[in-house]
């Protein structure tokens, strides 16, 4: 298995990512770590990781973090044993992964912020390093195995962070809403989100001391996850 992340510049995630690697290794599961993403995955970051995939032999990627190591992470899946296609740019465009070669690896996502909602949708976004161009790469099969969204692991987020991605979550929400391809299912699920954002983010950004306690922070919190998850449905 390899674990895709990002300690390397938010050093907040590594007590997550060892508690990972524990209940993984508690499982007999052997756990390899690439740390390297970093705010918009490059092709660079990419590239490393696959080779570490494959040095490895792994047989399932976990990536931990927000939508840059889930990104990073589908890409990786999307390469990893395909032997038609060789780096990002084959697989730019939609649905445009071949077929026909061995089954994407499991891929399950735990997440640490509620913005994105990249743990869920088919959508990878790769920063092309040499041409600072972006690589969008949209594929149904590209959807995660499994999500994690445990609100524990938000509560150590700064608020600007948790402003910040409920805003990003917001912004999802409001496009699929909005959207001429929307439908009633989306609209829904859009519509609760936005209900859900405007009546809690106010208060995850908050002191617990300024509230009614942490029931109510905690609470805060969680009404986000499941807005960020909403919305990712919604414009998904």
């Amino acid at each position: 298995m390899l674990m895709i992340t990002d300690t390397t510049s938010h050093r907040h995630l590594a007590p997550l990512v060892e508690t990972v690697k524990k209940a993984l290794f508690a499982a007999g599961i052997d756990c390899a770590v690439y740390d390297e993403v970093n705010k918009n995955p490059t092709t660079e970051h990419v590239e490393a990781a696959l080779l570490m995939a494959k040095e490895v032999d792994a047989d399932c990627l976990v990536s931990v973090g927000g939508g840059s190591t889930h990104d990073a992470a589908k890409a990786v899946r999307a390469l990893y044993n395909n032997p038609h296609q060789a780096s990002v740019y084959d697989i730019e465009g939609v649905e445009e992964i071949a077929e026909g070669f061995i089954p994407l690896l499991k891929h399950v996502t735990v997440s640490t912020t509620s913005g994105s909602s990249a743990e869920l949708s088919r959508l990878a976004i790769i920063t092309d390093a040499v041409h600072h161009e972006k690589i969008s790469i949209i594929d149904s099969r590209l959807t995660p195995t499994v999500t994690c969204n445990d609100t524990l692991f938000l509560l150590s987020q700064p608020p600007n962070l948790v402003a910040s991605s409920g805003m990003q979550a917001l912004s999802h929400a409001m496009e699929a809403f909005l959207s001429t391809a929307s439908s009633p299912i989306t609209d829904a699920a859009a519509l609760h989100a936005i209900r859900l954002i405007h009546a809690y983010l106010r208060r995850a950004v908050q002191s617990p001391t300024l509230l009614d306690g942490e029931d109510e922070y905690m609470k805060a919190h969680e009404m986000l996850t499941y807005a960020e998850f909403l919305s990712g449905l919604a414009f998904n």
